[in-house]
């Protein structure tokens, strides 16, 4: 029952006797009791209809549910009323409106005509609206868009049946795109259309972009992106691609960031050829890539860290570039780690194995493998008054390497002190000895050559390799004794460090220096030199290099030889967003060994311009260079972000250059209109990998909140794929 505060009629004046009725009586007061309060401009009760009739700037107010309108008819008796003119149901979720309709205070349901609401970034014109108990609301013939444009918008979805429940979701069944303000064009269709319309970043859980392009290897191809936002933290991308020439390619993406304690990925696609149009793979090959990381913390001192990487063939992602755009994969890094952190020592579980890419860049080879490996490591810690650190250190590991022809199983254990000494003001040294002995079940003299400086750079293996003339020893346990001195200088021509280190090793199962072998039991006697300084308040620089004093039995080496590289570093960054980057290495004798060069200027999502260039020894007759670039309009509408890599073939030295080659090139516009943005890529590989793509989004209903996630989720995934990193209008 409807008890109604109708006071108003007893302060009126008596009527005479013939025309007085008798005010209804109050009911009894019970739990179902719905109490309405209410104001007009003016209102009757007639008691032949029982309706009580409010006029003019009508309000009725039911708990939180508030109904306005022009007029309003009351029911006491059924607790229902009707509406006529401007009519709107609003509570603290929503407000709708209409032109009239129907509304039920017991079960607190209101039909409406002409219906029209706003829900987060959207906006609904329906031929019918029901608002419900449970704050959702059904629209029926339902026009749905998020452009602000009115009364003719850009582009709107035409349904059948849309729900909406308010800071939560919209779902329209039976949904109709539109194109064009004035004559709308019909695009496409689909049975449902989900979105998010939860405050801050309303991301939807299914977002759909696909992307029309050729690709003169592949042919004409559709990429097509479905993302779902499960919450704030965890989404994932469904892959499914069509190439003319190629078939069917597939794939998926989980990304997880919820701290900087539990992240990562997972990526994989996949796709069997129908053909091959270069020589590099055969007809019907599958070809695919899985990439795998994760960072998680156990407990509060337990972690884990995991990295799996796996691909067909070097050139995959040259061909397919869903992950990275870098075309060439040189390396495979496969690894999993435990890490157990307690006040007085850290463990260290790992295993890890290394491929490298074939000559004939079709597969991977496996180079090294440590499965499994176990480290441990105490805090430093003094002992009684003595006045160095002590460190306590032990290991087991299981070890492959490429062309070794045994698995290596070892063990040992080590101490390590070390003591900080001022000499003056702004010298010190530091002192470190150490003590380790392990085991090997097989195990040669290593002879670590890149401590030579030897001038053909077709000898100068960067690994440790067993020198020709050492035998194999079996079961053998091996003492090293080492001793290193750092003379520490801080001056204003910078931080100067001068270190001598020497490392020597026992005869297998002896404590004396194996004398009798090829590096008379020597292993390191290095003296280093190196100066960290900064000639500017926004350069830095360092120079360094050093002279290897070892001794080898049957190798004659001359001074040059011994000198290490000579290793040069300067930075310049007068700004946030402007660098300059050169690093030199020389070697005595041989020449300039390599030389990296970069400089950038400006906002890399803005306007910049950056370059670089580079030269290897080991590639003597080959120079390369790079360029890249942006530019941004005034206004934001138009994007341009390029990039050139260049090779130059100079088989007599720079002076006598010769074949100059543009082999990688790389072009993206980005137009961004009101509620659009249009993509057009074009990529130019080698391989005859020639790719375009073009593309039109819309925003949808994305408010700045989810732009600013979208941002840092392209932050986060760049961690993997670094080229995400600097994505022009993200999360479009």
């Amino acid at each position: 029952m409807i008890a109604a505060l109708l006071a108003m009629f007893l302060a009126a004046p008596a009527r005479a006797a013939g025309t007085d009725y008798a005010l209804p009586p109050p009911p009894a007061a019970s739990s179902a009791t719905i109490t309405l309060t209410f104001s007009a401009d003016h209102m009757d009760y007639s008691s032949a209809t029982a309706l009580i009739h409010l006029q003019g700037h009508a309000i009725v107010q039911q708990s939180s549910w508030t109904l306005k309108a022009d007029n309003v008819w009351i029911n006491p008796e059924t607790e229902r009323g009707t509406a006529q003119g401007f009519f709107i149901v609003s509570d603290t979720w929503s407000a709708v409106s209409g032109t009239g309709g129907s509304f039920d205070f017991a079960s607190r349901r209101a039909v409406m005509a002409q219906a029209a609401a706003g829900s987060g970034n959207w906006r609904v014109h329906a031929r019918e609206g029901v608002v419900r108990a449970d704050r959702s609301i059904d629209y029926y013939r339902a026009q749905l868009t998020s452009c602000d444009i009115y009364p003719h918008p850009h582009y709107y979805f035409y349904t059948s049946h849309l729900t909406v429940v308010p800071e939560h979701y919209l779902l329209a069944r039976n949904a109709v795109f539109y194109l064009g303000r004035y004559h709308p064009i019909p695009l496409f269709y689909t049975p449902f259309f989900y979105k998010s319309i939860k405050s801050g970043p309303d991301r939807s859980l299914f977002e759909w972009k696909a992307r029309p392009g050729y690709d003169k290897r592949n042919g004409y191809f559709l990429d097509n992106t479905i993302t779902s936002h499960w919450n704030r933290s965890f989404y994932t991308k469904a892959y499914a691609d069509y190439y003319g020439q190629q078939g069917v390619g597939a794939g998926g993406e989980i990304d997880d960031h919820e701290s900087r304690n539990s992240r990562g990925t997972v990526y994989g696609y996949q796709i069997n050829e129908r053909s091959s149009p270069d020589l590099r793979s055969s007809g019907g090959q599958e070809r695919w890539e899985f990439l795998g990381e994760r960072y998680q913390a156990l407990t509060k001192r337990l972690s884990f860290h995991g990295r799996l990487q796996a691909m067909s063939d070097p050139l995959f992602n040259n061909d397919y570039a869903r992950a990275s755009l870098y075309p060439f994969t040189s390396e495979l890094n496969n690894s999993a780690a435990l890490t157990y952190a307690a006040n007085s020592f850290t463990a260290h579980l790992s295993y890890s194995r290394v491929d490298l890419a074939d000559a004939a860049g079709t597969g991977f080879q496996k180079v090294s493998e440590s499965a499994p490996r176990l480290d441990a490591q105490s805090r430093s810690f003094t002992l009684w008054k003595l006045p160095w650190l002590n460190t306590l250190s032990g290991f087991q590991d299981n070890t492959y390497a490429q062309g070794q022809g045994f698995i290596q199983h070892s063990g040992g254990v080590g101490w390590q002190g070390t003591q900080d000494i001022a000499l003056a003001r702004g010298l010190s040294l530091r002192p470190q000895v150490s003590y380790s002995a392990a085991y090997y079940n097989k195990y040669f003299v290593p002879f670590n050559n890149s401590l030579y400086n030897f001038t053909s750079p077709a000898t100068q293996v960067y690994v440790s390799s067993p020198l020709a003339n050492s035998p194999l020893y079996t079961d053998a346990l091996i003492n090293r004794y080492a001793v290193s001195n750092d003379l520490r200088w801080e001056s204003r021509l910078g931080y100067w460090d001068a270190v001598h280190s020497m490392t020597f090793r026992s005869r297998p199962g002896s404590f004396a220096i194996d004398e009798s072998a090829p590096d008379y039991g020597l292993e390191q006697n290095l003296v280093t030199l190196q100066d960290a300084f900064r000639p500017a308040p926004k350069v830095w620089a360092s120079l360094g290099s050093g002279y290897n004093l070892q001794q080898l039995s049957g190798y004659n080496l001359v001074f040059h030889q011994r000198v290490l590289p000579i290793t040069g570093d300067i930075s310049y960054s007068p700004g946030l967003f402007e660098s300059i980057d050169l690093r030199d290495q020389y070697v005595a004798g041989a020449g300039n060994q390599s030389f990296v060069a970069d400089a950038q200027w400006g906002d890399p999502r803005g306007v910049f311009v950056a370059g670089g260039a580079g030269y290897n020894l080991e590639q003597a007759d080959e120079y390369y260079t790079d360029a890249r670039f942006g530019w941004i309009s005034p206004g934001g509408e138009w994007h341009f972000v390029g990039a050139l890599y260049a090779g130059l073939s100079s088989p007599g030295g720079i002076s006598r250059a010769g074949r100059f080659s543009l082999f990688d090139k790389e072009l993206q516009v980005v137009k961004l209109w009101h509620d659009f943005i249009g993509r057009a890529g074009f990529m130019w590989r080698p391989g005859g990998a020639k790719v375009a793509r073009v593309s039109v989004s819309l925003r949808l209903g994305h408010s700045p909140e989810a732009v600013a996630q979208a941002l840092r989720e392209n932050y986060w995934e760049s961690e993997w794929y670094p080229q995400r990193a600097t994505d022009i209008a993200p999360g479009r």
